[in-house]
């Protein structure tokens, strides 16, 4: 069975602290900007927040499928009210 909630986060810390600089940032899915990030969080921060941390200490960030790599189809909705964007977006700072 795969961590979940605390265990998980404390395994990720773990594995960013005993691979800094030598890690690669593995990215699914798109970036979301929309009210300040609040659409997409994880333990109290926002994706791209979270994002951030991690992608300042990996070696590279690779965006696995359209969304990550392009943001998809969905960001040329002109109703989109989440912001997608890709990792490769200025609007990240992750590149």
């Amino acid at each position: 069975m795969a961590a979940a909630g605390t265990p998980a986060l404390e395994a990720l810390q773990k594995a960013v602290e005993e691979n800094k600089g030598c890690s690669i940032l593995v990215v699914d899915g798109p970036i979301t900007l929309g009210l300040d990030g609040a659409y997409s969080t994880i333990n109290g921060k926002t994706n791209l927040a979270e994002l951030r941390e991690l992608a300042a200490d990996a070696l590279a960030a690779v965006s696995i499928g359209t969304c990550a790599a392009m943001a998809g189809w969905v960001p040329r909705s002109p109703t989109q009210p989440a912001r997608l964007v890709s990792i490769r977006s200025s609007e990240t700072s992750l590149l």
